[in-house]
């Protein structure tokens, strides 16, 4: 059973995929994907998830630079707490503003040192799937 101990620290995201309720599996921010996820001892978590190559269009518009960024880039915050085999993430900050306010549940998994996230009902764009995310533990001092 995790603890909220077992999550403090920073983390590396590994991979990220989306197993569409369509059919098939997706990689949102590519193959190889960025990503840091934090855990305080005082209950807070920060997540950002981005894609390694994030090409913006040279000489567009303000507007198509902007698009072009947000659709490779995802950040969000607030507290969090462990319900049975779940971290619960309570939204006060998010770079979309529909999350706030809400709570996000992953199911916990550990596969050795590395900390999986499931989100069963992750959202891209107008299609929805199961969302796994693999994270590494950084070696960092103590948050």
């Amino acid at each position: 059973m995790t603890v909220m101990k077992d999550l403090f620290g920073s983390w590396s995201l590994v991979s990220f995929q989306v197993t569409l309720d369509k059919g098939g599996v997706t990689a949102p921010y590519g193959p190889d994907p960025l990503g840091r996820l934090v855990y305080t001892s005082n209950g807070y978590m920060s997540a950002h998830l981005m894609a390694r190559e994030r090409p913006i269009p040279e000489g567009a518009a303000v507007e198509a630079r902007a698009l072009a960024i947000a659709r490779t880039h995802f950040s969000y915050a607030g507290q969090f707490r462990i319900e049975g085999a779940e971290v619960v993430h309570v939204v006060d900050m998010a770079m979309s503003p529909d999350w706030i306010g809400q709570e996000k549940r992953r199911t916990i998994e550990w596969d050795g040192a590395d900390l999986i996230l499931t989100e069963k009902r992750a959202r891209l764009g107008r299609d929805f799937g199961v969302g796994r995310l693999r994270w590494s533990r950084e070696n960092s001092a103590g948050v």
